[in-house]
């Protein structure tokens, strides 16, 4: 219904402040008191959106590279067996990298556009490094909602809230059976007869 703040806080309310949101540039996450990553994909994505651009500067040219390499660079780091020594040492350097760019004094507004937009994220960028399991990006729940997306714009949407909730919840369901590498068809059997039973 809205694409406010209070929307993000209602759902992750119960989360700690040791968790790690996974997230994309959505602005109703910023005062969320939690751990940030800041999706990397996001970042590169509207980075190369403006390498493709007709009059792209040398400058906006140069600063993806760079940001291209950083990501591979950090995911190799991220898929070693976590050390945190070694991952404090990563995160310091990447991000006086960071910093680097940031303090960049850019002429071209192409290359200043992505600049704002690595001040507004900072080291949030950076924060899978100091978890152990955490990703760069969040592509992996984009993935999992596509299929929703798919179908909510094949049908037009629902017809009421209450059907909007139903289908939230089933997809739910489904999806975390899937996650699970259970099967499908048997599980919902199993869930159904234990609600049923009032074991739910």
């Amino acid at each position: 219904e809205t694409r406010g703040g209070g929307v993000a806080k209602a759902v992750l309310e119960d989360s700690k402040e040791t968790d790690v949101l996974i997230r994309d540039d959505y602005a109703g996450y910023k005062n969320l008191k939690m751990n940030h990553q800041s999706c990397l994909a996001h970042l590169l994505r509207k980075s190369k959106e403006e390498t493709l651009q007709k009059n792209c500067s040398k400058q906006m040219q140069k600063l993806h590279l760079e940001l291209k390499q950083m990501y591979q660079d950090l995911s190799e780091i991220i898929q070693k067996p976590f050390n945190r020594e070694i991952r404090k040492l990563a995160y310091q350097h990447y991000s006086s990298l960071i910093q680097e760019i940031i303090d960049t004094n850019f002429k071209a507004k192409d290359a200043r556009r992505i600049q704002t937009r690595i001040k507004n994220q900072g080291v949030n960028l950076l924060t899978a490094l100091l978890h152990d399991s955490v990703p760069l990006t969040n592509n992996a729940a984009e993935r999992i909602i596509r299929p929703a997306v798919i179908v909510r714009k094949i049908s037009g949407g629902s017809r009421s809230n209450e059907g909007a909730e139903t289908f939230a919840v089933n997809f739910s369901i489904i999806q975390s059976i899937r996650m699970r590498n259970q099967p499908l068809i048997p599980t919902l059997q199993q869930l159904l007869l234990k609600s049923a039973a009032g074991k739910y």
